[in-house]
């Protein structure tokens, strides 16, 4: 692999901001869809009749909506 020359820790920052960024976007639905009794099965079809992706742009389906509750903090 080559050394692409990014200042130490440049990628993995970049990251944590896209995760970051992904999951304040995604609390707000969430909580909302929680709020109204939502189990996982609908969330996932919510989630996806809304157009919206997982973070690596995927539609979403139980497992990813797991993963979603646990990231934020609704899981363990």
């Amino acid at each position: 692999m080559s050394n692409l020359n990014f200042p130490s820790g440049s990628l993995a920052e970049a990251r944590a901001n896209a995760r970051e960024k992904y999951y304040n976007k995604m609390r707000p639905i969430v909580e909302s869809l929680l709020e109204f009794g939502y189990g996982e099965t609908a969330m996932a079809n919510v989630l996806n009749n809304k157009g919206l992706f997982t973070s690596h742009g995927k539609e979403f389906n139980v497992g990813t909506v797991k993963h979603l509750l646990k990231m934020l903090g609704y899981k363990d």
